[in-house]
């Protein structure tokens, strides 16, 4: 299980993520471009992909938040970011042992930022392979399959809300990051990395903890793509979530966090979903998603 919560007000060395953190767990390599884009890429392993052994809706919407928000705080530091809405449809294109996933900010305005995000095929190139191709290429150049579309909001928030902001170098953006852990990473899949459980069918929960949160302890938007695609899955075998839309309402820094999934309609073997997220009477996240027994 993830560790209990430490508040942020106890954390003095302006280091996120932490060692034992599972955006680290995804070993994320990722490079600014430009002042509007940014480049990330991963190899996959099996806690990455979902029952068809593609990569996992809730995968990318972690691996996509991560790259998405990058370019978003290039846009108005000093200030920092939340993300506000989150969308990630899947093509049905799959993937071989890597992928590549590329962000551009499409407006900036006084609260929200718009980034647009694809994600493509690495078609087995290691994670400097891709980001080597990509930097030297403009948006979508190349020949890659693409394998999931997105769109993200963020809103911005004080600088100081982060505990990290201080510390925050612009310039260091333009340098490859690497965030990688430093010991051997959780096993499974994500779901079970992160503590959640499955409550009942359409029904999961998460505690919110030093492994699952963000720079401002309350928990990652990436998670919340994980839990709901849970959610759905967890209402039939063999079902795999391939569109998912969620508004972030609000923030927690307590638990159990609890996400459900309800069928609004189900025909042809395709389900469509209502989703929430909240904890005890607080709504933290609304949206839809889509699932069918294929991609």
């Amino acid at each position: 299980m993830p560790d209990p919560l430490i508040d942020v007000a106890d954390l003095r060395d302006g280091t996120y993520p932490p060692d034992d953190h599972f955006l680290r767990d995804l070993s994320i390599v990722s490079e600014r471009v430009s002042r509007v884009r940014t480049v990330s890429a991963t190899e996959l392993d099996p806690g990455k992909l979902d029952n068809t052994g593609q990569p996992a809706i809730g995968f990318l919407a972690a691996l996509i938040d991560l790259n998405a928000a990058q370019a978003a705080l290039l846009a108005v530091h000093p200030k920092w970011t939340a993300t506000s809405g989150l969308s990630v449809h899947l093509s049905g294109a799959g993937a071989t042992r890597s992928v590549l996933s590329e962000s551009t900010v499409v407006r900036v305005g006084s609260n929200l930022v718009v980034v647009r995000t694809s994600v493509y095929d690495g078609n087995g190139d290691d994670a400097d392979a891709l980001l080597d191709d990509a930097v030297r290429r403009e948006p979508g150049s190349h020949e890659r399959a693409r394998i999931a579309s997105a769109l993200l909001t963020f809103v911005r928030i004080p600088g100081e809300a982060s505990r990290v902001s201080a510390t925050f170098d612009p310039a260091a953006v333009s340098h490859r990051n690497r965030m990688g852990a430093p010991a051997e990473p959780r096993a499974g899949a994500i779901m079970d990395r992160i503590g959640g459980s499955v409550l009942a069918p359409g029904m999961v929960s998460v505690e919110p903890s030093e492994y699952v949160n963000n720079s401002f302890a309350t928990i990652n938007g990436g998670v919340y793509g994980v839990l709901f695609a849970a959610a759905i899955e967890s209402l039939s075998p063999g079902l795999v979530t391939t569109d998912i839309e969620v508004q972030f309402l609000s923030q927690t820094k307590v638990g159990p966090v609890v996400t459900t999934a309800l069928p609004v309609r189900d025909v042809g073997g395709v389900i469509v979903c209502e989703l929430e997220a909240r904890v005890a009477d607080k709504v933290l996240a609304t949206g839809t998603a889509t699932a069918s027994a294929s991609r």
